[in-house]
């Protein structure tokens, strides 16, 4: 037993190539080799926020993009909002 030291490459070989022509540039080197460590989406009344981490293979920083629509709302602040109003 005991610990296995591996490199970024195998710690990150079952991640998901980010292919996305838009956002698979690192935000640090510009490279293109990224691979997505995160992604989270939600959508809610026609609405939507997301929140985007990569890791890229040749500088080995991350990079994270986020998006939220002007108006969106999670349903708890729908809620509130209704019981405020």
């Amino acid at each position: 037993h005991g610990f296995k030291i591996t490199s970024v490459d195998e710690w990150a070989a079952r991640w998901k190539h980010n292919d996305d022509p838009v956002f698979a540039d690192c935000l640090n080197c510009g490279g293109k080799n990224t691979k997505e460590h995160a992604f989270t989406q939600t959508w809610c009344r026609g609405k939507k926020k997301w929140d985007s981490e990569c890791l890229c293979l040749d500088c080995h920083m991350f990079s994270r993009r986020q998006y939220c629509d002007p108006d969106f709302k999670t349903p708890e602040e729908y809620e509130k909002e209704r019981w405020e109003g």
